[in-house]
């Protein structure tokens, strides 16, 4: 009776643990837009701000009229707070214009992918102006004429060497390279700019123009001369990190892929070179933090070509398909640990019931072989005095037989 307590006991203790596990609840991503104001004058700017809730990832924003209403910075990552400050809507001149929010690579927490747009339209007005008129003064503002540019960069790290007054430019890349990023910054505040050409580069010749127009109407065209080659100098053949699986199959053509991590602050990235004379540095890879991480890899040639892959990692304390791995592994040693004190405690319930059983019954035949090796010993003993008896009875007749003789 014990013994089935015991046992009782110990089944009641493992149903508390299983109660008592905690099962993750994950809450459906999401994220909302809003600006200081709706309606501006021209040479103004209005902050956009994109907040996420249990929800991470890049955002692109884009302005549906670029001349009436400039979007500072085409993308930014938000990782449940508010964006990047330095993201401002600008505007240039009176009109409408419809800022669009596109979620690229945005998930929740459990990796659920966010694709809703959502977008916001911009009214920007003429500025008031004031003329004071009296007896004696008038007074006239003249529109600005420089339609210069202050900077010209690229993101593919080549020699470009940039002048506000040279308007020709030429570079050469590798087949890998279907944009150079270009960034252009008017040297007037109130000038606007348009870039032309910088996308899905062919092999040879690229043209890209750069448009930069002054507050009175006044342009000036710079132009990059792009040259592709049909050979790639620079890519990788092999790309990886150890001990994680990219999100796609590497391609020296495609620059962009994503690992998921847990529970990392460093990993190693693994790569091999089409030739030997290309040089390789991997910026990025350590000091990770929980959330979106970028390791750029940037391969160089001996000609100087520059290719920059991009690794996004995504480090994370707990997946959900990990928890609910656990869970299922302890639910599985449970049940095991559940089964074996049932079959421990049967073991023991039978050897009680059988045991004493034999030892009875082998102590029983013991005894009774003892009797029977007694009796047989006492008759053999009692045959042995008769038989001296009668031995004797006779010696004892003979006796008296030869006296009387």
């Amino acid at each position: 009776m014990n013994k089935l307590k015991k046992i009782f006991g110990v089944l009641f203790i493992l149903a508390i643990i299983l109660t008592a596990m905690p099962q993750k609840v994950y809450a459906a991503g999401k994220y909302s837009i809003s600006v200081g104001a709706t309606s501006i004058t021209v040479g103004k700017s209005v902050k956009l701000t994109i907040k996420t809730t249990n929800a991470a990832g890049k955002f692109t924003v884009t302005s549906s009229n670029p001349a009436v209403v400039k979007v500072s910075s085409s993308s930014t990552w938000v990782d449940g707070s508010a964006m990047d400050p330095k993201i401002t809507l600008k505007g240039l001149k009176a009109g409408t214009a419809t800022i669009t929010i596109t979620p690229v690579n945005v998930s929740d927490d459990e990796y659920k992918l966010l694709t809703n747009k959502k977008s916001i339209k911009i009214t920007v007005k003429k500025a008031s102006t004031t003329t004071t008129t009296d007896k004696t003064t008038t007074t006239t503002t003249t529109k600005s004429s420089d339609a210069t540019l202050k900077s010209l960069t690229t993101t593919q790290d080549l020699d470009l060497v940039f002048s506000k007054d040279k308007t020709n430019y030429s570079v050469t890349v590798d087949k890998t390279v279907n944009s150079l990023g270009l960034k252009a910054v008017a040297n007037d505040s109130k000038a606007t700019v348009k870039i032309e050409g910088d996308k899905d580069f062919v092999v040879g010749e690229n043209t890209v123009t750069i448009t930069v127009t002054a507050e009175n109407g006044t342009k000036k065209i710079y132009t990059v001369t792009v040259t592709k080659t049909a050979t790639a100098e620079a890519p990788l053949v092999d790309l990886g990190v150890k001990g994680y699986e990219l999100n796609k199959e590497f391609n020296p053509e495609e620059l962009e892929y994503s690992v998921e991590a847990m529970g990392v602050d460093a990993v190693e990235v693994e790569y091999t070179t089409l030739r030997p004379t290309t040089k390789v540095e991997v910026i990025g890879h350590d000091n990770l933090k929980e959330g979106r991480n970028q390791i750029k890899v940037i391969a160089i040639t001996e000609k100087g070509l520059t290719t920059v892959y991009t690794i996004n990692v995504n480090v994370s304390k707990a997946p959900a398909a990990v928890v609910e791995k656990n869970n299922t592994m302890w639910l599985i040693i449970i049940v095991i640990l559940i089964a074996l004190v049932l079959i421990e405690s049967l073991y023991i319930m039978v050897q009680d019931k059988i045991v004493p059983v034999k030892d009875d019954e082998e102590e029983e035949e013991t005894k009774k072989t003892t009797r029977r090796r007694t009796q047989t010993t006492t008759k053999k003993a009692d045959s042995k005095k008769e038989v001296a008896k009668k031995t004797a009875a006779k010696k004892t007749e003979t006796a008296k037989k030869t006296t009387k003789k």
